[in-house]
């Protein structure tokens, strides 16, 4: 054994993808199943989502790839509805919008960046983990890749990770990384929260970019959180301003119908701070 060291009206307004301020190409990308189970009283309740990982030479971008097609998908409508020149109604039942938060890794800075958009774009700074894992001996492939273990405590939980060596990158989903392999798999010993690689591609031909947001703001999280749950509770106020992303000028909501009762959530993938 060897140590190393290493959400409805807000949705509207937080962009799919993120615009390049430092832009970065992306070498690779990685699409990942993550599951959780965000409230422990609903055991066989498990939120999925799927996510994608921007792979580049200086940095890294996590974010819901969900919440890209969504996007698209729903600029298109509005789009549609605009030209018509009739009431905009924003139904929103069985709409996947899928998380609005991304996560940004400066390898040049050691600096990972959480992503975040409440009419303004912010980003929360904080500096790059430093994960200590355990490396196992044991080895399996996983979707025809090898893997290699390691273990490790992060922000409350344990998790076992599989690794490939074959790949290069000391990268993987969400905030992990620093193994010497990009992360295939992961899991906290409860199975409560789990990233699964479902694809991964050489993406050099496709001239992806991607970086920090143009114009953001640096705050804190608590900070961040203040003025979200106030912008949360004067969304009536907000109504009817119309700027949906991806649609040409300004856009005139009459109406929006909600997905219901947001689900209780008593058990946040980040337990602790460590």
């Amino acid at each position: 054994m060897k140590k190393i060291s290493t959400q409805l009206l807000i949705g509207f307004m937080i962009t799919a993808s993120i615009q390049a301020q430092k832009k970065d190409t992306a070498i690779a990308t990685a699409h990942y199943l993550f599951s959780h189970m965000r409230d422990t009283t609903q055991p066989t309740d498990i939120y999925t989502e799927n996510m994608i990982l921007y792979l580049g030479s200086s940095s890294s971008l996590f974010q819901s790839y969900d919440r890209i097609t969504s996007m698209k998908e729903q600029a298109a409508k509005f789009e549609q509805m605009s030209r018509s020149g009739g009431p905009i109604h924003i139904d929103m039942r069985g709409v996947k919008m899928g998380s609005a938060t991304s996560f940004y890794k400066d390898y040049n800075t050691a600096e990972v960046f959480t992503v975040e958009k409440v009419v303004q774009e912010y980003l929360i700074q904080d500096s790059f983990p430093q994960i200590s894992w355990t490396i196992g001996t044991e080895k399996k492939k996983i979707n025809g890749i090898d893997c290699q273990n390691a273990v490790a405590t992060f922000k409350g939980r344990t998790y076992e990770a599989w690794f490939a060596p074959q790949l290069p990158y000391s990268n993987g989903p969400w905030k992990l990384g620093g193994l010497p392999g990009l992360i295939i798999e992961a899991s906290d010993t409860k199975k409560q929260v789990m990233f699964s690689l479902t694809s991964f591609e050489d993406s050099r031909d496709k001239q992806i970019t991607f970086g920090p947001p143009d114009n953001a703001i640096k705050t804190t999280a608590r900070e961040f959180k203040r003025m979200r749950d106030a912008t949360i509770k004067n969304t009536a106020a907000a109504m009817g301003l119309g700027a949906v992303e991806g649609v040409t000028g300004s856009v005139k909501i009459s109406s929006v119908s909600t997905p219901g009762t947001k689900k209780q959530m008593n058990n946040p993938v980040e337990l602790s701070n460590k």
